[in-house]
């Protein structure tokens, strides 16, 4: 138990080491920055998340010419739930978020289940968007439980006591953590498993990413109010405006994704009028931790390039 207690202690330590609290004016938002500075991108993290496991997003990128940051949504760390309850909160909370940080136009970079507010912000607020990324983003309705290995990662591993045997794990055998996190959101089944398993053991920088992960979501107790009241928020979307997004789009979506289906992909881009869709063939719910992670990096710098202001 002391190896627990001090392994929770370092994680809330270094939470609050990497992070500060914005005063907006819908209440305080914690946040982190990064990045050599130039045009922003604002980084909505999925379920559960933080603000960490939205400047784990820009892993590949911080060494580029952007300033990058990263938010809790309410309910998560230090960014109280009562500072917003629906997306719409949401919404314009990252809008005033932006107007704290001195920030009138972003790229929105949005990742799973930060999909809804991504988008939504976008549609809401054009002016203030120069490019949007969705990456395995949910852009329609969206239940996190709705199927059984889902059910059960979340109740094995999205716990204080699970985020800590992962963490172990992750130390002593990594090539055990990467199938657990891979194999958990991946519809690969048998041979082609484990040959994209294969591929990814000899790579050292997918056992850092797994493990940049995994501390992205440690410790839990103090995430779990935040991921309860996305989970809520994903269930009741019935339908964004996605229509209503004129920035330049790339929506890039893992083809075996079992936690949200590939379908979210087609939808946002049947509907985002010239929007780009990028399909990594062999990856699941967390694409950098897939044999595409080079194209997929390689893309997303040009894309991000492309359309700086």
């Amino acid at each position: 138990m002391f190896g627990y207690n001090g392994w929770k202690q370092q994680a809330n330590n270094r939470l609050s080491e990497q992070s500060k609290v914005a005063e907006t004016a819908m209440g305080p938002v914690q946040y982190a920055t990064g990045g050599k500075g130039g045009p922003a991108i604002i980084l909505n993290s999925g379920i559960p998340g933080g603000f960490d496991q939205g400047m784990l997003m820009a892993f590949d990128m911080l060494d580029l010419p952007y300033t990058f940051i990263g938010w809790s949504r309410p309910g998560y760390m230090s960014t109280p739930a009562e500072t917003g309850n629906t997306l719409e909160d949401y919404i314009e909370l990252q809008a005033s978020l932006m107007d704290a940080l001195g920030i009138q136009s972003a790229a929105i970079y949005g990742a799973s289940g930060g999909g809804p507010v991504t988008y939504g912000f976008a549609a809401k607020y054009p002016h203030r968007v120069w490019a949007v990324l969705g990456e395995c983003a949910v852009s329609k309705n969206y239940n996190l439980y709705a199927n059984a290995v889902s059910r059960l990662f979340a109740d094995i591993f999205l716990s204080n006591y699970g985020s800590y045997w992962l963490t172990n794990m992750a130390k002593k055998n990594p090539e055990a953590a990467i199938r657990t996190v891979v194999s958990g959101g991946s519809k690969l089944k048998g041979r082609a498993l484990e040959e994209e398993l294969a591929l990814l053991y000899k790579d050292p920088v997918m056992v850092e990413i797994t493990r940049e992960l995994i501390s992205s979501m440690s410790p839990m107790n103090n995430r779990k109010q935040g991921m309860s009241q996305d989970v809520k928020i994903c269930q009741k979307i019935h339908s964004l405006d996605l229509e209503g997004i004129h920035a330049p789009t790339l929506i890039i979506h893992g083809k075996m994704d079992h936690d949200v289906d590939f379908s979210h992909a087609e939808n946002a881009h049947n509907r985002i009028k010239g929007s780009e869709l990028m399909v990594i063939p062999t990856a699941g719910h967390v694409i950098p931790l897939s044999s595409g992670y080079k194209v997929y990096v390689e893309r997303k710098h040009a894309f991000f390039e492309k359309y700086k202001p």
